[in-house]
């Protein structure tokens, strides 16, 4: 049990490093095409992609699982959060995103306990508090707010609670689908809402693609988005709902600031401070403190199905 485990926690943990560094590539891609020409060639590719592992696999897609609605549901909430969190940063900052972006779990705790009946212990709420507090910290941290319209914060708040419940209803459907499965589901909804609210902003205009794909770094951004931060990190988290608590998962997720942070640092010679240090390893702890109470008590799910 304790070897699935850590599988599970080491295929998690990439998913989520793969989408920590996702924040670079964004800002080089963004640099040259707006971010419904971004989504739209990141999301095509991996549903691409996505449709070529279905096939070598032979995946059969059934709509008549009992889980299908959940499925659906899955699917529908994933393009309204890429949405959410853009057009939230459009109408506040980005400092003031990431601090209410990192109240996710509290939602996906709500969520949970009321639609899948997961109770997390009062350490795991602790705990959870705590990674939270990392993030305010890191956030904070010689940082000004600035101005924030009601608007921008209405919609971060809503993408929050958007967040937590898909995370839960991806817990529940993955009771009929695999990863895979799941991953597929949600690249298709993604591939084609991207495209049309691209196509619609740009009253059809097929030039602003040919613009964008002209450029070297552009091109790069977006297929390393495409198949690491997009088909492999989905993948690999969507993995860990199988065996996971929503709250284990949710957890994990706030470990893409700490590789973000870092890969700032590293890649972009982004500053480090002692504060920053500090959030980090108040995130780590909690990260590992959650799924310590997680793993005693035995808190997986039935195997993955469908492979």
């Amino acid at each position: 049990m304790k070897e699935k485990l850590f599988k599970v926690y080491a295929a998690v943990t990439l998913g989520n490093f793969f989408w920590g560094i996702s924040n670079v590539l964004t800002r080089t891609a963004i640099g040259v095409a707006d971010p419904e020409i971004l989504l739209t060639c990141r999301f095509v590719t991996a549903f691409l992609i996505l449709s070529v592992m279905m096939l070598v696999k032979k995946e059969r897609f059934s709509i008549r699982n009992s889980v299908f609605p959940a499925l659906v549901l899955m699917a529908l909430t994933e393009p309204l959060i890429y949405f959410g969190e853009s057009y939230g940063i459009k109408y506040s900052n980005a400092s003031f995103a990431s601090m209410i972006t990192a109240t996710t779990p509290i939602s996906s705790i709500a969520f949970a306990a009321l639609l899948l009946k997961e109770y997390p212990t009062k350490r795991q709420i602790f705990y959870s508090l705590v990674a939270v507090a990392g993030i305010l910290l890191i956030t904070a941290q010689g940082q000004q707010m600035g101005y924030v319209h009601p608007l921008g914060a209405v919609i971060l708040i809503l993408a929050v609670i958007v967040t937590g419940f898909y995370r839960t209803v991806n817990r529940k459907a993955a009771e009929g689908y695999n990863s895979l499965q799941r991953t597929w589901a949600v690249f298709l909804v993604c591939a084609v809402l991207f495209t049309l609210t691209s196509l619609i902003r740009n009253r059809g205009d097929l030039s602003v693609y040919t613009d964008a794909l002209s450029h070297p770094e552009f091109v790069m951004s977006f297929v390393m988005l495409a198949v690491f931060s997009s088909a492999a990190a989905h993948v690999l988290v969507n993995y860990g709902y199988k065996y996971l608590s929503v709250l284990s998962v949710s957890i994990f997720a706030i470990l893409q600031n700490v590789i973000g942070i870092f890969a700032g640092i590293l890649i972009l010679h982004e500053p480090a401070t002692p504060t920053i240090l500090i959030g980090s390893a108040m995130i780590i702890l909690s990260i590992y403190m959650v799924n310590r109470v997680d793993d005693k008590e035995e808190t997986a799910g039935p195997g993955e199905s469908g492979s």
